[in-house]
């Protein structure tokens, strides 16, 4: 009997680089269809959140008849309370067990070493999501130097673990957990404003200037603007680090300590100027819009004056979103502002009377 052997033949070198680049050509496919669709879910995340917020201010706003103002200040007589809006609608947000363990007489960054005792510092370390944007960095807040002077300020007037409750101490700084939305409370400040600071009158905030001097509530009815054309939360995402158009700016990943002032933190583009990034304090959750013209490219680094949105988060909107940022609306709807939106159209939309109603969205 006569056996027959057969050889198996193999893939051939030629055969296995096609394959290869086959797989390649699909994976090169298929990677930026993946990447998109996770930004899609991470959008979409961000726009829910918006829309609890809203939510949960117009809850607020129904039960107390007003809007929560922009920040509660020198609550008690104790110098340097600044509790914001984001610590205020809490229990509307169901989070009510963080929100009843706040002593609101005192700063939302005091702590249990600090006399008199207070579980702040703690609570307002709770990371919670409906205030962070998934598309995001995640990072650590740093709490605001003293709200009298929100120029720029030594290092040792930041709060910082003394066992005080005042702003100045020498340890280290007190970590926060971060926020990536906040309220507009219109233009003034570096720059040129783009509308007169004296008709400021945001929705939240309630402020006439930009140097935060009032903590003024509003009720829906002085939306004469309308609420569909006024703003009343927007993206201001990633603080206290600081990006411009994407770009870290030259800063750490996470916060060590202090800078040696917050004049130099500012001007190696390290942190945010004000560093304000937490939802617990006022400052944090309202910050003016501005038109970045005539600061030696500082801010703008290449980017137009009057450039309005995903520009600088140092101030006005910015979101990690491709070509946008999310906004929720006095009326509760959440849109997406794409970056060519004009300035002057985004500061139409800051204000809840001044008779400007945006025309184009």
């Amino acid at each position: 009997m006569t056996r027959e052997f057969h050889s198996r033949r193999g893939f051939t070198l030629i055969e296995l680089l096609v394959v290869i680049a086959i797989i390649a050509v699909l994976v090169a496919i298929l990677l930026p269809a993946v990447q998109q669709a996770r930004e899609a879910a991470r959008a979409s995340q961000c726009k829910n959140n918006l829309k609890q917020i809203g939510l949960a201010l117009h809850n607020y706003e129904s039960t107390h008849g007003l809007f929560p103002p922009m920040r509660q200040t020198n609550a008690g007589g104790v110098s340097g309370v600044i509790n914001g809006w984001g610590l205020m609608v809490l229990p509307f947000i169901d989070q009510g067990a963080i929100y009843d363990k706040f002593n609101m007489n005192l700063p939302w960054y005091a702590s249990e070493a600090d006399t008199p005792s207070s579980m702040n510092l703690k609570m307002s370390q709770s990371r919670l999501a409906v205030y962070r944007c998934p598309s995001a960095i995640e990072r650590d807040a740093m709490p605001a130097p003293t709200p009298t002077a929100v120029a720029l300020e030594a290092a040792t007037t930041w709060p910082t673990a003394a066992t005080s409750t005042s702003d100045l101490g020498v340890a280290g700084i007190r970590k926060t957990a971060a926020s990536d939305y906040t309220a507009l409370f219109g233009g003034g400040g570096y720059g040129r404003p783009l509308v007169d600071a004296a008709n400021v009158i945001s929705i939240v905030a309630g402020a006439t200037d930009p140097q935060y001097t009032l903590e003024k509530a509003r009720r829906i009815a002085d939306i004469t603007d309308g609420p569909t054309q006024t703003f009343l939360i927007v993206e201001l995402a990633g603080r206290p680090l600081h990006f411009i158009k994407g770009k870290q700016q030259n800063g750490p990943t996470t916060i060590t300590g202090a800078p040696t002032s917050v004049t130099a933190a500012y001007a190696d583009r390290k942190y945010t100027q004000p560093p304000w990034s937490d939802w617990g304090s006022g400052p944090s959750n309202a910050m003016a819009f501005f038109d970045y013209s005539g600061m030696e490219g500082r801010l703008t680094n290449g980017a137009s004056a009057g450039c309005a949105v995903n520009c600088n988060n140092i101030c006005g909107i910015y979101g990690f979103h491709p070509q946008g940022a999310n906004v929720v609306m006095c009326d509760g709807s959440v849109h997406f502002l794409a970056e060519a939106i004009s300035a002057s159209v985004v500061s139409q939309m800051m204000y809840v009377n001044d008779g400007r109603a945006a025309k184009e969205f």
